[in-house]
């Protein structure tokens, strides 16, 4: 199999397993007859990625799947391996070529009439991701839950992943209904909520505190985003900056015994800050009360 990229994608974010993805494509077979389109049909192809090789007995029509085909209960939406590798490796928005040979695309059974066996195919393939608002919040709660599964599993960085994904799609919707705009605005929420936490697991705490912001933002008396906020500074040691967001959670939240303990423990490494530094301008200062004394003493002997 061979893959061109004739065109670049957008962005740096790559499709993932079992995501759904949309993709315009017209195939031809090596002499260029043209065997299918889905530009043709004007509705773009989709499936979801890493579903594995479509078996022999599903292929019908030439179409990498051919989902109304009638020729077998096994059409299940599995692709031929060719695509599953090919537009694993595709960007929003780039245009590619992939050259597959048999073993990747139909093998020696072929798919009659359009498609003969052992055929190498040239596809070109577009991936669009262009969804409507319906679409947007229906895909936003699917990614939602898998990115729970990733943090569940201690993979935070693909859970993150699900996670931007809300917030690239719904971020600048507009013209929703009201139902779907409040919908909008707690999977929104709840992203940024989630990626807060990630962020802290794996560290990355200036990130952290911007979807903390971005949280605020959206409702800015959300206990969850306060009180991780509070997380980020204290790692940071802000300790001042830590202490006022959680003593906001125990204002708002009165019967959060965590947010209380962590108010506590600021003001403890808030004093243990204050002993170090006045022992390290104590010593500054005598360093210096020494340094003088030894230079008046230089100057006493020399007269």
């Amino acid at each position: 199999m061979f893959q061109l990229v004739k065109r670049e994608g957008t962005g740096t974010e790559l499709p993932m397993i079992g995501d759904k993805v949309l993709v315009h494509y017209v195939g031809r077979l090596l002499d260029g007859t043209q065997f299918d389109s889905s530009r043709h049909r004007e509705n773009p192809f989709s499936f979801e990625l890493g579903k594995g090789l479509l078996p022999v007995q599903a292929r019908c029509e030439g179409s990498p799947i051919h989902e109304h085909c009638n020729c077998s209960s096994l059409c299940t939406g599995l692709v031929i391996k060719a695509w599953d590798i090919g537009v694993a490796t595709m960007k929003v928005g780039e245009l590619c070529q992939i050259i597959c040979k048999p073993e990747y695309a139909y093998g020696s059974a072929g798919s009659p009439p359009k498609i003969p066996p052992n055929a190498t195919l040239v596809f070109e393939a577009k991936e669009s991701w262009e969804m409507n608002s319906a679409e947007k919040l229906e895909q936003s709660c699917i990614v939602k839950d898998k990115g729970t599964q990733y943090f569940k599993d201690g993979k935070y960085k693909q859970a993150s992943v699900q996670y931007k994904k809300i917030v690239s799609w719904l971020e600048h919707e507009s013209g929703l209904a009201e139902e779907d705009e409040k919908k909008a605005k707690a999977l929104r929420l709840a992203a940024h909520l989630n990626l807060a936490m990630c962020f802290l697991k794996v560290k990355e705490l200036t990130q952290a505190l911007e979807n903390c912001d971005k949280a605020l933002e959206l409702d800015q008396s959300n206990e969850k985003a306060l009180f991780r906020r509070g997380e980020a500074f204290f790692n940071m040691n802000e300790f001042d900056k830590a202490k006022n967001d959680f003593q906001q959670v125990v204002q708002l939240y009165p019967t959060n015994k965590a947010a209380k303990s962590q108010v506590a423990l600021c003001q403890t490494r808030i004093k243990e800050q204050h002993q170090k530094d006045k022992l390290i301008y104590a010593n500054m200062f005598q360093k210096f009360a020494e340094r003088d004394s030894k230079v008046r003493g230089g100057l006493s002997s020399k007269r």
